[in-house]
Formats: structure tokens, C-alpha cells, sequence
């Protein structure tokens, strides 16, 4: 009788790339702080953060620009493929 390591996945190949899955997942940074800092300075770069009015303004434009119009966009192209 074989006696197996609870690691080795024998030969199912869904279970063997579920535990490859699980150690890629286990040796993945999860939250990089540095690379969302940058990310963040990148998006609101030229955001003026000095007065109300115009940051409202400016952020509804940065808003617009970066994410509402993808949405309407996918919307248009989901109502004309039906």
C-alpha cells in the first residue's frame, strides 16, 4: 500500500493545480502601500486641493473622465447587443 505526503496530489490534476493555486496565493504580496501611494498621486496629479468649489469640480471631472464614462460605455454596448 502506498502511504503518500497529504501535499502530493497524486494523480488528479484539478487537485494539483488548486494546491499550485493556494502556494502562488501564499506567496503573493497582498498590499503593496509603496505602489498604491504612487498610484494615488498619478490619478490625482493636477487634482487643485486648495478651494472647495473648484476641488468638487475637479474631482467630478477626474470622475467622469476616469470612471462614470467607462460605465456608461459598457451600459451603451450591453442595451445594443440585447
Amino acid at each position: 500500500m502506498r502511504t503518500s505526503h497529504p501535499s502530493d496530489p497524486g494523480p488528479e490534476p484539478e487537485l494539483h493545480a488548486a494546491l499550485a493555486a493556494l502556494e502562488a496565493a501564499r506567496q503573493r504580496l497582498d498590499y503593496d502601500a509603496g505602489a498604491d501611494q504612487a498610484a494615488r498621486e498619478r490619478y490625482y496629479e493636477g487634482v487643485d486641493q486648495s478651494d472647495g468649489p473648484a476641488l468638487y469640480r475637479e474631482l467630478s471631472e477626474l470622475l467622469e473622465r476616469t470612471t462614470l464614462g467607462s460605465l456608461r460605455q459598457l451600459y451603451f454596448d450591453v442595451d445594443d447587443a440585447a
